[in-house]
């Protein structure tokens, strides 16, 4: 499948080898229903590779008769005119090696355009797919020529995920061929060393993942859908989407999955961005069968704060210092006091209705002022949450890790469970999720200047101190950017207004580090909350200064900085009360901040910001 000039067509593949499928993207992003394009392909083919290079749709190998279960190495050409496909005639090229599930990557090189087509296999059921890589430039007038190479240490995969950032050219995941599980390694190769050798570059998958619809973005890369084993009829579709960050200089994150599922596996399906949506298209609901002739469409985030209310009374009772998350369709609310000191019950409230009540989960966390981290659970297939340290009702910090596990995916957790311990208690911190690990900030305790840091794709999790790195700051919020830290707001050791700054996280874990970024909030114990490049300031008490606004937001660069916090637009600046100890979750049409503390009590009101798509 591919998209091109607002059409998106879908090529061949089992059941319709013949014909190529269109649907045109509409002016606000949404596909229109697909139909049947005129031409056909003059050889049915399916897990065919294909390409838009200079208004031409060029289609690649593929299995093809009889009975669909060898490659070809043929390739055809069609004119693109709009939505129309017209007949370039056949292409006086074939490649060097008949191929199916072979991965494409094009990149432009002066006038022409070079393609990468790597891996692949010849025989359906073949349980060896190939390792080799062809390299083949494309000249503005369609002429294809083979370009000589010697790169090696690719290893044997297909149905994998190839893409190109910068000069690096990336491998990840695949089917080995046979009926066990998929590839979970990615691979990396510079394209400016011809004779050159794909790399292990530590990045491994949370699952073994092959035959699902990839998407790079500027920042990131998904897979969509997909098996999590190979072999001809032996592909089990999954329902998650990986993500892993991508940073300016050609580096790859790990992939973690993302909160957000499919509604039904998928595999050897396609995703299409259409620039306002994602599409996970077709596939296989069931492993071998169970074609799948629907699509779903997802939209991001949006990306600015437009108005704001509040709504009283929201909560069942006032509470400060507590932790919000979504999980699946769940919205979660653990920890906290009602500003006398007893804790609060965890609440949960069902998102797919428009209620907006909460319901008693029937158990109680027992801490306030602690940081939460949602993580992968391969064991239940789910995710679950870490409440990190925290305050007990007594005041003293908290070293604890507990794991509270999910009965099933977006339903209401269990009882929490120790997991581990900090190396340092704390409270009034952050965590932030690079990655596989989970970093621990500032606060309240022994030692509040120490980073801390733990692996999550290990049994438990053992938290290690992060050397030479110093982080003393209360009141603050902080986020993931790429493969970077950010930390805002909050006050210095000395009650002062304490800069942005940012921590560069390697993939081994080291950081580096802290770099000032950007200036201060001028405010402490707001909430932070991040809307693609945009990161805003909410609430919290003035630090160090002169009286700042409630409501501020910043810019981040492309080049990692963050500009000054300043009013936000367009009407010279919302309104909000400068509350303290209180959480802001991004919903889809919403932030919305519950309870909190104003002056020296809780509150049970809710502050609503709409959302808009327009840049502040």
């Amino acid at each position: 499948m591919v998209v091109h000039d607002g059409w998106v067509h879908v090529i061949g593949g089992f059941g319709s080898a013949a014909l190529i499928q269109q649907a045109r993207i509409q002016a606000d992003g949404t596909l229109s229903a697909f139909w049947t394009a005129p031409m056909h392909l003059v050889e049915p083919r399916a897990f065919a590779s294909a390409v838009v290079v200079g208004g031409r749709l060029f289609v690649l190998g593929g299995l093809g008769d009889p009975g669909m279960n060898t490659a070809l190495s043929s390739v055809e050409v069609f004119a693109l005119n709009g939505g129309e496909l017209l007949d370039a005639g056949p292409p006086p090229f074939a490649l060097d090696v008949a191929r199916a599930a072979a991965a494409v990557t094009s990149e432009p090189l002066g006038q022409d355009v070079r393609l990468y087509v790597s891996g692949g296999f010849t025989l359906a059921g073949n349980p060896s797919p190939l390792a080799s890589l062809e390299i083949i430039d494309v000249t503005p007038d369609g002429v294809m020529s083979h370009v000589i190479s010697n790169v090696t240490g690719m290893d044997r995969r297909d149905g994998h995920a190839s893409f190109l950032v910068g000069t690096q050219l990336w491998v990840v995941g695949g089917n080995l061929g046979t009926t066990g599980p998929a590839e979970r390694t990615a691979r990396v190769w510079d394209t400016r060393n011809i004779v050159g050798t794909f790399l292990d570059a530590g990045v491994v998958l949370p699952t073994p993942w092959t035959a699902g619809g990839v998407l790079v973005f500027p920042d990131q890369v998904l897979l969509v859908g997909g098996c999590n084993a190979g072999g001809m009829g032996g592909c089990p579709p999954v329902e998650t989407v990986l993500r892993a960050p991508l940073s300016v200089d050609g580096g790859l994150g790990q992939f973690v999955p993302m909160l957000q599922r499919l509604q039904q596996p998928r595999g050897e399906n396609a995703a299409v961005w259409t620039g306002a949506h994602l599409y996970a298209v077709g596939g296989a609901q069931v492993a071998g069968a169970g074609e799948v002739a629907t699509t779903e469409v997802y939209r991001l985030a949006k990306s600015r704060i437009a108005a704001w209310s509040t709504m009283g009374g929201a909560l069942p009772a006032p509470r400060q210092g507590y932790a919000a998350v979504v999980l699946g369709p769940t919205l979660l609310m653990l920890g906290g006091t009602d500003g006398t000191g007893a804790p609060s019950p965890t609440l949960y409230q069902d998102l797919t209705t428009s209620s907006g009540v909460f319901v008693d989960a029937g158990h109680t966390v027992g801490l306030s002022h602690f940081c939460t981290a949602v993580v992968p659970d391969a064991q239940v297939g789910s995710h679950r949450l870490l409440v990190v340290g925290g305050e007990w009702p007594d005041g003293g910090p908290s070293r604890d890790v507990l794991s509270c596990a999910t009965e099933a995916w977006g339903t209401v957790i269990n009882a929490c469970v120790p997991l581990g311990t900090l190396r340092a208690p704390r409270s009034h911190h952050r965590c932030v999720v690079v990655g596989d690990r989970l970093f621990v900030l500032g606060g309240v305790g022994e030692q509040p200047g120490v980073v801390e840091h733990a692996r999550l794709t290990e049994a438990g999790t053992l938290f290690a101190l992060v050397a030479n790195v110093d982080l003393d700051r209360q009141g603050f919020g902080a986020f993931a950017h790429h493969n970077s830290i950010y930390v805002v707001g909050g006050s210095d050791p000395f009650g002062g207004n304490a800069p942005s700054v940012r921590l560069d996280v390697l993939p081994d874990g080291m950081v580096l580090g802290p770099y000032v970024v950007g200036g201060g909030t001028g405010r402490t114990g707001g909430a932070v909350v991040k809307l693609q490049n945009t990161v805003y300031w909410l609430g919290g008490e003035p630090s160090g200064g002169a009286e700042t606004p409630p409501v501020q937001h910043a810019t981040l660069s492309d080049n990692g900085l963050l500009g000054e916090f300043s009013l936000s637009a367009p009407d010279g600046g919302l309104e909000m009360p400068a509350l303290l100890d209180t959480a802001a979750l991004v919903l889809p049409d919403n932030v919305v901040l519950w309870g909190g503390r104003l002056g020296a009590g809780a509150v049970d009101s809710t502050q609503v910001f709409g959302l808009d798509d327009a840049t502040p």
